[in-house]
């Protein structure tokens, strides 16, 4: 499996925006793939305040392909959501273990 960790920064007071964005793109598309593990979706916290941030969890790396294409490596970003970001960081693990408690 492969973890996934997506991070943004949102320019200055775009959060709710951005999240509102989020809420109706990222989420359903990120939902809707084959391959898909889990995913954790975050908003921004006292300590950083213009950073969201994305954790998927992918089957395997053609999974991960099929949802992000040839160039997983990079950002996948709604078109609508770029204006809003400052940068944006994606970074690929893979799992050695794993456990999820509720």
């Amino acid at each position: 499996m492969i973890i996934r960790v997506f991070r943004a920064k949102v320019h200055p007071g775009k959060q709710p925006e951005f999240e509102a964005k989020v809420k109706e793109l990222s989420i359903p598309l990120v939902r809707s793939q084959r391959g898909l593990v889990a995913y954790f979706s975050g908003r921004p916290t006292v300590s950083s305040p213009d950073e969201f941030a994305m954790v998927t969890v992918w089957k395997d790396t053609e999974a991960l392909r099929a949802f992000a294409g040839d160039d997983w490596k990079a950002s996948v970003i709604p078109e609508s959501e770029r204006p809003l970001l400052e940068v944006s960081l994606v970074h690929h693990y893979e799992v050695i273990d794993s456990s999820i408690s509720r």
